[in-house]
C-alpha cells in the first residue's frame, strides 16, 4: 500500500512489519539485515519491566533499539561474543528518569498539595535532582557494574 507515511516507498504490510511503528523503523531493520551485522547482548537482565513502560513517547532510543534487535531482527543477534560486531548493553535510563521524576512530583504534591510544580521546561526544579539520581543510582550503580562484569563488554 502506498500512503503519506511511505513517502513514495512501497510499504508491504505483513504480520512482522505491522508491528513496526513507522516506515523508518522498517527501513532501519532492512539496512541492518543487509549489512550482516552481529550483535551480542551483554547483561540482558538490565532490561526490566520498567523499560517496557510506555510514557507516551514513541521514540525513546533505548526502547526503539531494544525492540528493533530483539523483536524485529533476532537474526542479527548472536549468543557467541566471538561472532559479534557489536556488544549491546541494554538500559532504559529515560524510562527510569520519567518514572522517578513522576514519583518525586507525586511525593511533593502529597506533602504540599497546594504546591504548583512545573514538571517540564522553565521552573522545573526536579529535573537536575532526578537526573543526578539516575546517574548515581541507576547508571553508575546498576548499569555500569553489570556491564563491567560482562567479559563481552570488558573486551570493548
Amino acid at each position: 500500500a502506498e500512503g503519506p507515511l511511505c513517502q513514495g516507498l512501497r510499504c508491504h504490510i505483513t504480520s512482522r512489519m505491522s508491528t513496526l511503528w513507522k516506515p523508518a523503523l522498517w527501513l532501519a531493520s532492512q539496512a541492518l539485515e543487509r549489512q550482516g551485522l552481529r550483535i551480542f547482548i551483554a547483561a540482558p537482565e538490565l532490561w526490566t519491566e520498567l523499560c517496557e513502560e510506555d510514557w507516551g513517547f514513541a521514540y525513546h532510543l533505548e526502547r526503539w533499539f531494544h525492540r528493533l534487535v530483539t523483536d524485529h531482527l533476532p537474526a542479527v543477534l548472536t549468543s557467541l561474543v566471538e561472532e559479534a560486531d557489536y556488544v549491546y548493553v541494554p538500559h532504559c535510563s529515560m524510562n527510569v528518569y520519567l518514572s522517578w521524576k513522576q514519583a518525586r512530583v507525586h511525593e511533593r504534591l502529597r506533602t504540599n498539595f497546594n504546591a504548583s510544580i512545573a514538571e517540564h521546561g522553565e521552573g522545573d526544579t526536579l529535573h537536575a535532582e532526578v537526573l543526578r539520581q539516575v546517574d548515581k543510582q541507576y547508571l553508575a550503580s546498576v548499569v555500569a557494574p553489570a556491564a563491567l562484569s560482562s567479559s563481552a563488554a570488558q573486551a570493548c
